[in-house]
């Protein structure tokens, strides 16, 4: 009944942790029928008319001519001016200085400045440009959600640009040596460290790589405490540079995860938690970030993981519920096996 409804919202309203009123609110009214809307609006969040799309990525359309036609990859991801990262120390108007890469940088509820860079995986003709950019930004972190396999021939999703083995690979204008390696662990997540150098001269940086090897393309993983223990890997390197993360396209893997990371960071910092104008935001930058509606549903279930004690203590049925209409999604999109 209605009665019963409202005086278990008030009682749970009463249970909430001050701190993340605005979330925990959210969670108590989520429910099946939000869901519904959210679905039902997800695709054109932030989207723009083709002729705004074209004003706005005149970069990427100018790259996409036959000459650089291997910067770009996919004629249907594009790449906005506005948030471009630029290589090369060429200007924006050279093309030279094109790479599928866009920055979101924006201010956390500690008011600390997280600067992301979300980009496509180099292929061959294009790792040189991948390695230009972690050199020039102070890449110190690069996290990688496609698996190694997907570099293969077959799949053609990337081109690793680093080695393999505790060598060093030359390559156009930098030389990398991997220095240290810990293999595929329980959640699925490899680790590496090496060293870039300019081959003249321009000296040296280090920066981890983070691969996390269970995640199929246009999916999401078939849980999400392996995702969970991948944030917090992320954030235990309190790192101030920039953080590089991508895919094969760069918008679906990528976009999820960012869009992780910005709801976290950002948990107090507006008046209301409001993932649908948080995810507007991150396309405004990235373009197109987050292809799926189950993998808005699988970042907001990542989400509810990391603030599960405070759901529990205000409600304890609250996460189970989300839990299961979020699998529910899932197993009616194929992304995880039927019960």
């Amino acid at each position: 009944s209605y009665k019963k409804y409202l005086s278990n919202f008030l009682s749970h309203q009463s249970s909430m942790n001050s701190d993340l009123e605005q979330f925990l609110s959210f969670v108590n009214v989520l429910d099946s029928g939000k869901l519904d809307e959210y679905e039902a609006i997800f695709t054109n969040i932030g989207t723009m008319t083709s002729m705004d799309l074209f004003n706005s990525c005149r970069r990427f359309y100018i790259a996409a001519k036959k000459r650089y036609v291997k910067k770009t990859r996919y004629s249907d991801i594009v790449c906005l001016d506005f948030t471009a990262v630029t290589i090369r120390g060429q200007p924006s108007t050279d093309m030279e200085s094109f790479i599928h890469a866009n920055k979101f940088v924006y201010n956390t509820s500690d008011q600390k400045e997280r600067k992301l860079i979300l980009c496509q995986g180099p292929l061959d003709d294009t790792r040189d440009d991948m390695l230009d950019m972690i050199f020039r930004y102070k890449i110190s972190l690069v996290v990688i959600l496609v698996k190694p396999e997907e570099a293969s021939p077959r799949y053609n999703k990337w081109a690793q640009y680093f080695p393999e083995g505790n060598t060093s690979l030359m390559f156009d204008s930098y030389f990398v040596t991997r220095t240290n390696h810990k293999g595929v662990d329980l959640n699925c997540i490899s680790e590496s460290e090496y060293v870039i150098e300019g081959n003249n001269g321009e000296g040296k940086f280090k920066f981890t790589v983070l691969n996390y090897h269970g995640w199929s393309d246009k999916s999401v993983p078939p849980e999400h405490l392996s995702i969970y223990e991948l944030y917090k890997r992320i954030i235990s390197f309190n790192t101030d540079n920039y953080i590089a993360i991508h895919c094969s396209a760069g918008v679906g893997r990528t976009g999820t995860l960012a869009l992780i990371m910005y709801l976290i960071d950002t948990i107090s910092l507006f008046p209301a938690f409001n993932p649908v104008a948080r995810l507007r935001c991150l396309r405004q930058h990235r373009y197109g970030a987050v292809q799926r509606y189950n993998q808005f549903v699988f970042a907001l279930l990542v989400v509810f993981q990391h603030y599960k004690e405070d759901i529990d203590e205000m409600d304890s049925s609250a996460f189970g519920k989300f839990h299961t209409l979020a699998r529910e999604i899932f197993m009616r999109d194929g992304c995880i096996a039927k019960n």
